[in-house]
């Protein structure tokens, strides 16, 4: 719950103040939940909204399950892999070496989206990583 009231104060007020509180929320979180690609699930899905690409995370299983179908293309059941988190964000952050702008965490109305260029510095102010 408090995850969507950050996530709601952070996409009303897009300031830099909110989205780091939301981040920090975030790297509370125990695991992270990465959705992986229907057709090769040894890869995480990579989806392409308004010329961007993206990864998506959930903050729980049940996320996953209500929000995926909006999310792939095909009609499929959703997979994802189980990551710590705090073990994951260096991990996710290289990924914009390999053509990843960013990810979308709890894709729907209580999520938010943030490029990788902007989380970066966010997580280490945070100094957690």
């Amino acid at each position: 719950m408090r995850f969507n009231l950050l996530s709601i104060e952070a996409n009303d007020t897009g300031t830099e103040e909110a989205f780091k509180k939301l981040v920090n929320e975030v790297l509370q979180q125990p695991n992270l939940y990465l959705l992986m690609s229907t057709v090769d699930r040894s890869r995480a899905y990579a989806g392409k909204i308004n010329g961007k690409v993206w990864l998506f995370l959930y903050t729980s299983p049940e996320q996953v399950n209500n929000s995926f179908e909006g999310v792939l293309q095909e009609k499929a059941e959703a997979y994802y892999v189980q990551l710590d988190t705090k073990e994951s964000i260096p991990w996710l952050l290289e990924h914009s070496d390999y053509g990843i702008d960013g990810i979308r965490i709890n894709e729907g109305p209580h999520g938010f989206w943030i490029l990788l260029e902007d989380l970066k510095p966010i997580v280490n102010q945070l100094n957690d990583f």
